[in-house]
């Protein structure tokens, strides 16, 4: 069972996209913030050729010291209207300074495409403007034009070597259906090249790692950084994902367990934690994430995982009480009254056995196993002439003919001793 419901979790993940480990952090950039002076620390960014602030003529200095002062009021609508009406009276004096803060109100108004164009004409003035390469990977990628942004955010990454960079330009590669570039982008981030990874690396990392097919590069990264001291939560959350992609249920069941003594499990985990155990062989170990799962979310499905487990693990007397509970609440099912039935076998309550065994023949006509085994347990029992009745039915059935008229035979004879003992005394 362990097994099975590790492979169906795979499933589902594949076509949810991951929901095990949470959403992605991949629109990071969406939130960068823009300064009331976005030039601010740009001058030292220039180019020889590129105008600065001594550049700005008195006209402009004044409609961008108004503009500045709006915009510190937080009156947006009307810090744009004066720098429109200054480039409309003084067409040539489109100062990168001008463009980058009226780009910048038309991206907080979501004029975008006007937005667009003014980062544009500020790079075109000057190339080694990073502000207005920043702004234009930004609106690129609202407007959905991917691999302008990548470009963009790539070009800004040259120049200043920040990582942020680097990881919005991987964002933006992927959204532009570029993931193998995006991918190794990723995995220059989390190597530790660009200083230690931060969160949103690594999940990065790790989508295109499983999108990819190429899950087996993420493990080392993800085991090295697991190797630091006190590693974050969320790293043995995704191992867990990258090893059950690698078929390695050992890992990912002690990956699984490590997280569950750092955050609190979803029903969805615990359940997958149980299956991961159970198919490791540690049924008792299992049984305890079942039984979680089992109070959190009381069906028969669940009721049935932690009586198996309990039944695999000999835990006798407490398995036997867990099924006899669940049969109370569901009586016809023949799953339960069969473990109870291999329960009391195992106890040498043979006679009870072979009552349980009867009831799930009754419950599940096609069962020919449990009809036999009844019939084997009244034997067991000292129940000869039941038996003998019990293994009649099941003596045509070709599976069982062999075994049951061997039985029949040795039930015979049995009996026939005793009556000449009996006569004999």
């Amino acid at each position: 069972m362990g097994k099975v419901s590790v492979i169906q979790f795979k499933t589902r993940r594949r076509t949810a996209g991951i929901k095990f480990f949470s959403m992605l952090c991949i629109f990071m950039f969406c939130f960068m913030g823009f300064v009331s002076s976005p030039w601010a620390n740009e001058k030292k960014k220039f180019s020889p050729s590129c105008p600065d602030q001594n550049t700005l003529g008195t006209a402009a200095r004044i409609a961008l010291f108004e503009a500045q002062k709006k915009m510190g009021e937080e009156r947006y609508a009307e810090a744009k209207k004066v720098l429109e009406k200054f480039l409309a009276d003084h067409p040539n004096q489109n100062h990168p300074y001008i463009g980058i803060t009226l780009g910048s109100l038309y991206l907080r108004a979501n004029a975008l495409t006007k937005a667009r164009i003014m980062f544009e004409q500020c790079i075109d003035s000057c190339s080694e403007f990073s502000a207005a390469w920043q702004n234009l990977g930004k609106v690129c990628y609202d407007l959905k034009e991917y691999k302008k942004a990548a470009q963009a955010f790539d070009k800004v990454y040259e120049m200043e070597e920040k990582p942020m960079f680097l990881y919005h330009g991987a964002v933006s590669w992927m959204a532009a259906n570029r993931k193998e570039l995006a991918f190794e982008k990723s995995l220059f981030l989390t190597q530790g090249k660009a200083g230690p990874p931060k969160k949103e690396w690594v999940e990065l990392m790790v989508h295109l790692a499983m999108e990819l097919k190429r899950s087996k590069e993420a493990v080392p990264i993800l085991e090295n950084l697991l190797a630091q001291p006190e590693p974050p939560a969320y790293l043995l959350k995704l191992a867990t994902v990258v090893y059950l992609e690698q078929n390695s249920y050992r890992k990912a069941a002690q990956a699984l367990s490590a997280y569950s003594m750092l955050e609190e499990l979803k029903i969805r985990e615990m359940q997958l934690l149980a299956d991961l155990l159970h198919s490791q062989g540690i049924p008792l170990k299992a049984a305890v994430w079942y039984e979680k799962v089992y109070r959190a979310k009381p069906n028969l499905k669940n009721c049935l995982r932690l009586a198996s487990c309990l039944h695999e693990g000999y835990a006798g007397k407490k398995a036997l009480d867990f099924v006899e509970k669940g049969i109370l609440s569901y009586p016809d099912s023949y799953k339960l009254w069969r473990i109870k039935a291999w329960i009391c076998y195992g106890e040498k309550n043979f006679k009870e056995s072979s009552h349980c065994f009867s009831k799930v023949a009754k419950l599940n006509k096609k069962d020919t196993k449990s009809l036999f085994m009844s019939g084997v347990a009244a034997y067991r029992a000292g129940e000869k002439e039941r038996a003998k009745k019990v293994l009649k039915l099941v003596a045509d059935k070709k599976k069982y003919t062999s075994q049951a008229k061997s039985l029949i035979r040795q039930i015979d004879y049995e009996i026939m001793e005793e009556r000449r003992e009996i006569e004999n005394s």
